[in-house]
């Protein structure tokens, strides 16, 4: 009896909003209203979100990060980890914002994992080890690993088509409604080959590295030279990130390589010349910017904390000189200031009233059809107004209660309005 009540109140109201009404709305003032669950912001994947962006992208929202990432975890580890990994399920399952990197040691692994691969860099400790560890000395061992590796790295473009779909339907298994990022992957011979401490003739086998790499992540086509089979794909493991739905991709690949013609600046960005893609600490504050630019749906925080740690990496006007538009990009980051969203007021404009109601039964309707979100993470605790962790049409319903007995002129206090509704069961 009491669901049904509520039901029929819940068409009656929502008849109310859609036709519109010229009642008084109550003003919410910061001092009556209760704060929304923080932001749970949960990282996952391989060495590129290992780092602390995850906790910049938590520290924007006011919120907590828990990270799950680990320097050379693969994709196959990671669907493995999804299906048995209790905590992790957890922590998904209550997360706001879900942020995931996979795909470059699927990608290196067949570059240095030993046996017919060019180097077995389990011998070696940097970059520079792994240039100066190629047999340049044997035409014929190099040209046998040569054909192996890119026959292998096509390979592995099949394999994550097939098993990266898979990975995304797992977390949305246990999280429909949250903020998906997912990086592109960078190529993890984007650095400046002068820089290693190496002969040229071996700069030229990494320069042919990175470029088979590229075109494994790209697509296209590397011709055969003397020491090459040459590779060709139509489609990279970027491009299979690009292509699935339900996504939103942040461009790493982009900003870590460069255009044409410009440096490609992995030794600033990452600390790759120790063999893990992890960031340093300016890679790690533009991994977090671009993590927040992926998506207009994530900005509205505090730029104040990237500002600070732009400033603090101590590279800021080494980014600036080699890419403008990367400082840019932190710079405009920096300079977000909070939406000021509150409880129930999911709108921020102040007032709570049919609008946020609507935007309730937006996202509630958009989640259901198993579309994306269409709330900003902070905006959507607000708008869980009785703390289930999900949004429905029971959080309208009690946002178009409040908006009612404010109109019909109660004086309702939102703060024990909301305290009410939250000590009795949540429902």
């Amino acid at each position: 009896m009491k669901n049904a009540w509520k039901h029929k109140t819940l068409a009656v109201l929502a008849a109310a909003l859609l036709m519109g009404t010229a009642t008084p709305v109550y003003t919410a003032s910061a001092a009556e209203t209760i704060e929304p669950d923080p932001v749970k912001v949960v990282a996952l994947g391989d060495d590129v979100l290992a780092g602390t962006a995850a906790n910049y992208v938590a520290d924007y929202y006011g919120g907590t990060a828990v990270s799950y990432a680990s320097v050379g975890n693969t994709t196959t580890n990671l669907l493995t980890e999804l299906a048995d990994n209790a905590a992790l399920q957890q922590d998904l399952a209550e997360a706001d914002v879900i942020l995931l990197s996979t795909g470059v040691n699927d990608l290196v692994e067949p570059v240095w994992s030993g046996g017919s691969a060019f180097v077995d860099a389990s011998t070696c400790e940097t970059l520079d080890d792994v240039a100066n560890a190629i047999p340049t000395n044997d035409l014929t061992a190099l040209s046998d690993a040569d054909k192996v590796l890119t026959a292998n790295l096509v390979d592995g473009i099949g394999t994550f088509e097939e098993q990266f779909p898979q990975v995304i339907r797992s977390i949305r298994s246990y999280n429909a409604s949250a903020n998906l990022v997912v990086q592109s992957i960078n190529n993890p011979m984007g650095v400046d080959f002068p820089q290693l401490s190496t002969s040229q003739n071996r700069r030229n086998i990494i320069i042919q590295l990175y470029s088979y790499l590229d075109v494994a992540l790209e697509g296209g086509t590397v011709l055969p030279s003397l020491t090459s089979s040459g590779i060709s794909a139509d489609y990279g493991m970027n491009d299979i990130i690009a292509d699935t739905s339900g996504i939103a991709v942040s461009d790493y690949y982009a900003a870590y390589v460069g255009a044409e013609g410009e440096k490609a600046i992995g030794f600033l960005l990452s600390n790759i010349r120790n063999l893990d893609m992890t960031g340093t600490p300016v890679g790690e504050v533009l991994l977090a910017s671009s993590l927040i630019r992926a998506d207009e749906k994530l900005t509205g925080g505090d730029g104040t904390i990237i500002a600070a740690g732009y400033e603090n990496s101590g590279s800021a006007s080494e980014l600036q000189s080699m890419r403008t538009e990367l400082d840019a990009l932190i710079q405009s980051v920096g300079a977000d200031t909070d939406a000021g969203y509150t409880l129930c007021d999911v709108t921020a404009d102040g007032v709570i009233d049919t609008t946020d109601a609507f935007y309730t039964l937006q996202e509630y309707a958009s989640i259901s059809a198993g579309a994306s979100t269409t709330m900003h993470p902070v905006q959507r605790n607000c708008a869980d107004v009785n703390g289930s962790n999900t949004v429905d049409t029971t959080d309208a319903f009690y946002q178009l209660m409040y908006y009612a007995q404010v109109s019909a002129g109660q004086d309702v206090d939102l703060d024990e309005f909301l305290q009410t509704i939250r000590a009795n069961g949540q429902s």
